[in-house]
């Protein structure tokens, strides 16, 4: 059991209750009188099942509705009791509340639940719990996961995203999926989550609703404002050419005899980020091969960035890859992220295009996923376990590791340092401010890309000319 912890939100929760999410479907009030001792838990086990459907971006994608939620047991028993959990799992499955996998691998995986036949599917309610018990440890619980959050910057961030509103217009609301409606009570009711994954990134509702239906960001409010989105145009090649520049410079920092040659003057790159095997003046993208494009005269890296800065990069291929007839949108998800993040050759045309005008990214780009840097283990249904070659994963990390740390660490963190009252929030490569605040944020974002030496183009998104063209200003 956790040890618990006085808070104004919990002694507040203590005296009013505590709201969760359960089905329509589901009458607590209504359970069989063996049962009705178990209601507040029963309806936190509908209830966290619902909600890590929508926050928990595993759960989420590719995975239909029928899929099931992995829940620990450590958290399990320690919100419902260590001698009651199984219990109340039981119960939930007798009354047909939820299903389990009935699948668990040590330190793997966690056993699978989901809503039963019933319940699958259906609308959504509110329902108070009182359970005082049940809601110290609920509340404990949230607030020791605000504590693991230790960054300044992230809990700068975090701070901020408390104080963010949701102003969507009845119709709308109607008209959204369930899922959706979902993610919008969680604002409204002030149900935050914030968490950073293993490569930087920050997840929250703003991103989950920014993700999963970009129009609910025009009613996003901070202070009853809109937001203004300051985004970065082809952030992840803009990302992948600076992080080969850096592997470059990084490799040609020692002369021959080995002594410092030069050094870089901006702390960015500088990044603490798992980095390739360091070039020898005869591997394949050595800074001292003096490979240029007999078309240009210039670099074949300084050319690709000139084309990333520009905004014409994915124009460019598609021209000379043969992919023209392809929309912009299409061709960047299913030809050239499929190039970048799955496998290099799954389109020839691309591939041979980048090799013929850019092999100097290339040549990174097929070192970075060189087969047998990350081997994970995986299981059959049977039990028998596998490996799995995820290499082809190395560079998609690397570049959402350069990524955060400039967005969060390099201009978020600035920003909290010299602006401390100005409002942010990140979507992983944008940055959302309202909008007497744009210029400064713009302002800083490019001066420290400047630092970097790269001017890419960023797009300004006003939410509030956006709910002026629907009629939906407020």
């Amino acid at each position: 059991m956790h040890d618990t912890i006085d808070h104004p939100n919990l002694q507040a929760a203590l005296r009013c209750g505590a709201t969760l999410y359960c089905p329509e479907s589901f009458d607590p009030e209504t359970l069989p009188e063996q049962h009705k001792h178990y209601r507040d838990h029963l309806v936190y086990m509908a209830h966290i099942i619902i909600c890590r459907r929508i926050m928990d971006r595993r759960n989420r994608g590719g995975n239909s509705q029928d899929g099931f939620v992995g829940l620990k047991a450590l958290h399990l028993r320690s919100m419902l009791g260590r001698q009651r959990y199984q219990a109340v799992i039981k119960a939930a499955i007798e009354i047909g509340l939820v299903e389990s996998d009935n699948h668990y691998i040590v330190r793997r995986k966690c056993t699978g639940y989901r809503l039963g036949p019933t319940h699958r599917g259906k609308r959504w309610r509110k329902v108070r719990i009182r359970n005082e018990w049940l809601i110290r440890n609920r509340e404990t619980w949230r607030l020791k996961q605000k504590e693991k959050i230790t960054e300044y910057v992230h809990q700068h961030l975090r701070d901020w995203l408390e104080r963010v509103e949701i102003d969507v217009p009845d119709d709308v609301y109607e008209g959204l999926k369930d899922e959706y409606q979902l993610m919008v009570d969680f604002v409204r009711d002030k149900y935050f989550f914030f968490t950073v994954d293993n490569y930087g990134r920050v997840h929250t509702n703003v991103v989950n609703l920014a993700h999963r239906t970009a129009k609910l960001r025009q009613y996003l409010r901070f202070g009853g404002k809109s937001l203004v989105n300051i985004d970065i145009a082809n952030s992840q090649p803009l990302f992948l050419g600076v992080l080969v520049r850096k592997e470059l410079d990084s490799s040609a920092m020692l002369s021959s005899d080995g002594e410092l040659a030069h050094t870089t003057q901006n702390s960015f790159f500088s990044i603490h980020q798992p980095s390739i095997p360091t070039p020898t003046p005869t591997s394949p993208f050595s800074p001292y091969d003096g490979r240029k494009d007999y078309r240009t005269g210039k670099h074949d890296l300084d050319f690709y960035l000139e084309l990333v800065q520009d905004g014409t990069l994915y124009q460019f291929l598609q021209e000379h890859a043969g992919y023209a007839h392809l929309d912009r949108n299409d061709f960047k998800h299913e030809k050239f992220f499929l190039f970048l993040y799955g496998s290099s050759r799954a389109s020839k045309r691309l591939y041979r295009t980048m090799r013929q005008f850019f092999p100097t990214v290339v040549d990174h780009i097929d070192q970075a996923k060189a087969k047998g840097q990350i081997i994970e283990p995986r299981t059959k249904k049977n039990g028998e376990v596998y490996h799995f070659d995820r290499s082809h994963a190395m560079l998609p990390r690397k570049i959402q590791r350069m990524e955060s740390d400039f967005v969060i660490k390099t201009v978020c963190g600035r920003l909290m340092r010299e602006y401390p009252h100005v409002f942010i929030a990140t979507i992983h490569d944008s940055i959302l401010t309202t909008p007497e605040h744009v210029e400064t944020v713009r302002g800083v974002m490019m001066e420290e890309f400047e630092a970097i030496g790269v001017c890419p183009q960023l797009k300004i998104e006003d939410y509030n000319v956006l709910n002026a063209a629907c009629g939906c200003a407020r």
